[in-house]
Order: structure tokens, then C-alpha cells, then sequence
């Protein structure tokens, strides 16, 4: 269900936002105390001056969270809200790019941006498919995990099972499913060097 942030009784938009901020805070406690940090989901999608209020409380009581965004929108737009909400990390979409010339393109992009935006590399994310669907082969993942981690801006991540050269997406909603591939250990030791370097 859609959360109704601009509704018209100021009462109840009061109390939306109230409640919605303290869940917010409940996790951002439990990071603060784990050594964690929060990640905003589809924050491109989100109520903006909600997200002002929510950042300003966070900021307000953990002002050394490390909030990681998924935020894919304009430069202008990146450029005006991620320092105004307090932003660390912002996921960059490096899977979108298939050739290696557009991959140089958006590094480029990413380091143009950098003294401003910071972003993590993943080469793949939860809601991607995995690199043989991506690039044609599972040994494409040594490949890009080398461009992002080399040719990215100092954060790059690994998930969802793509180090151990699954061919298909990991199944994260809903029961969970048992992995029956072994895992390949021609990628192990690339990425350990890559990953050393």
C-alpha cells in the first residue's frame, strides 16, 4: 500500500509522518549500534519533504549514520538534495551499461561528480538479474567487478550470491530457495586479488 504523505487532514498527515519517522529512527538505532547503516529504498520515488524532516531527525540523533540511498534521478536534482539531505552513498547503476565504451562514459560521469556525489559500484543488485543474464557469461563477472572496483569511485560491492558464479537471480522474496550450484572457484581467486588490490 501506498503511504499517503500529503494528506489533506494535517492531523493525520502529522501523525503518518510521526509514526513513519520513529520506525525510521527504531533502525537507525539499531544500526547506530551495530556499526551498521541505513539504506533508503527507492528514494528517487520518495516524499521529498518528508525526506528533509526524516534526514534532519536522523542527522539530529545519529548524526554519524551512514545513509546509503537508491536514488536514480538527474544530475541538477542529485546535485541539490544529496547534500541537503545528508546522503553518503548513493548506488550507481553500472549494470545498465552493457559495452565498454558506455561503461567509460559513466565512470566518467561518476568521477565528474565525485567532489560532490559519492557513489558504491555493486555490479549487480537484488533486483538485477546476475552477470550471465547481464553480459552473456558467468566469467563476466571477474571482468566488471575489475572495471568497477579499478575504474569506479573507491566503493564497489558484490551481492546476491554473483561471487560464487550463480546463474540465476537469488529468489529474495518469499520462501527461500536452496542454492544447488556449487560455487565456481575459477572466480574466487580474481576477485580475493582483486579485491586485495
Amino acid at each position: 500500500a501506498l503511504i499517503h504523505y500529503d494528506h489533506p487532514n494535517r492531523w493525520l498527515r502529522g501523525d503518518v509522518w510521526k509514526y513513519m519517522k520513529q520506525y525510521a529512527l527504531f533502525w537507525c538505532n539499531y544500526a547506530a549500534s551495530t556499526g551498521g547503516m541505513v539504506r533508503f529504498d527507492n528514494l528517487h520515488s520518495s516524499h521529498s519533504a518528508f525526506i528533509t524532516e526524516l534526514t534532519t531527525a536522523i542527522r539530529g540523533k545519529f548524526p554519524e549514520m551512514v545513509i546509503l540511498g537508491e536514488y536514480f534521478t538527474d544530475e541538477s536534482t542529485l546535485s541539490r538534495t544529496v547534500p541537503e539531505w545528508g546522503i553518503n552513498l548513493i548506488l550507481a547503476n553500472s549494470w545498465e551499461y552493457k559495452t565498454a565504451s558506455q561503461l567509460r562514459h559513466y565512470f566518467q560521469y561518476l568521477h565528474n561528480t565525485a567532489p560532490r556525489l559519492h557513489h558504491i559500484c555493486a555490479m549487480t543488485t537484488h533486483d538485477t538479474e546476475v552477470p550471465r543474464t547481464l553480459f552473456g557469461s558467468v566469467m563476466n563477472t571477474v571482468p566488471r567487478h575489475l572495471a568497477n572496483t579499478l575504474f569506479g569511485t573507491g566503493q564497489t560491492a558484490i551481492v546476491q550470491g554473483v561471487e560464487a558464479g550463480i546463474r540465476e537471480r537469488v529468489r529474495f522474496i518469499g520462501p527461500p530457495n536452496e542454492l544447488r550450484e556449487p560455487p565456481r572457484p575459477e572466480l574466487a581467486e580474481p576477485i580475493r586479488l582483486i579485491n586485495q588490490v
